[in-house]
């Protein structure tokens, strides 16, 4: 999905358990299509760096339904 278009969400999660969960269901029912998700250590030991790449939304939709969340938007882009 590195290639493919969309917008990419990069997220600090400290819980990514919970969280992970929380920000799928959220998008799945924006009716996001998942096109990628990669996830690593943050550098800082805090949790993990999450990356997910979707498809049939917008950024400005992807950005609402985040805010809603308890997540940290490290960066949002349509690439």
């Amino acid at each position: 999905g590195a290639r493919d278009a969309g917008v990419r969400i990069t997220l600090l999660m400290p819980e990514m358990r919970r969280m992970l969960a929380d920000v799928i269901n959220a998008l799945a029912n924006l009716g996001a299509f998942f096109v990628s998700l990669v996830n690593i250590p943050a550098p800082s030991g805090e949790g993990e760096l999450v990356t997910i790449k979707v498809q049939d939304v917008t950024q400005e939709q992807v950005e609402d339904t985040l805010s809603d969340l308890s997540v940290e938007v490290l960066d949002i882009r349509t690439i």
